[in-house]
Parts: structure tokens; sequence; C-alpha cells
């Protein structure tokens, strides 16, 4: 065999194996860019689903804010109402036993 022909085929060989790992590396990157945008995607998909939710649980909020707001009213209300009756049972039971004293004043007389 000839010295130039056991060159050449080892060129050839080497510039083989040069080309190969270059084409492995360039895969790699663009499958590392691929799932980059691919990950970039999702997050944004997951943010927005986020953002959603947020919206929703804020207007939930919004709606028991409201709510707990009208029963705090209906509660003052109830409370006024229980303070009169009890400031007029009071009234009634002083008169009650005013008349209970006139009544037996009026027996022993």
């Amino acid at each position: 065999m000839d010295v130039s022909a056991l060159l050449a085929g080892a060129g050839a060989i080497a510039t083989a194996i040069f080309s190969y790992m270059v084409t492995k590396s360039n895969n790699k990157k663009d499958l590392t860019v691929s799932d980059r945008q691919q990950l970039s995607q999702e997050q944004k998909e997951i943010r927005e689903e986020l953002r959603s939710e947020i919206k929703i649980l804020r207007e939930e909020m919004k709606v028991w804010r409201d709510r707990s707001l009208q029963v705090e009213d209906e509660l003052r209300s109830w409370k006024e109402r229980y303070t009169h009756l009890e400031m007029d049972y009071m009234k009634a039971t002083a008169r009650i036993v005013e008349l209970e004293k006139r009544l037996d004043q009026k027996k022993e007389a």
C-alpha cells in the first residue's frame, strides 16, 4: 500500500469523525433550543392559568366581602332591635313593679 493512500484514507476517516461530532453537537444545540422554547411556552401557559385563577379568586373574594358587609349591616340592625326590646322590657318590668306596689297600697287601705 501506498503511504499517500493511507494518509488520504486516514484524512477521510478523521474528516468523517469530525463531521459526525459537529453534527451531533449541532443536534444537541437544536434540541436544547427546542427544549428551552417548549419550556418557555409551558411557563407562559402556566402564568396565564395562574393569572386567570387569581382573577377568579379576586372576583369570588369581592362577592364574599360584599356579602360579609351585608351580614354586618343585618347584624347591626338586629342588635339595635334587641337593644330597643331590652329597654322596653326594663320599662315594662319597672311599670309592673310600680303597679304592683300601688295595688298592694290600695289593698292595705
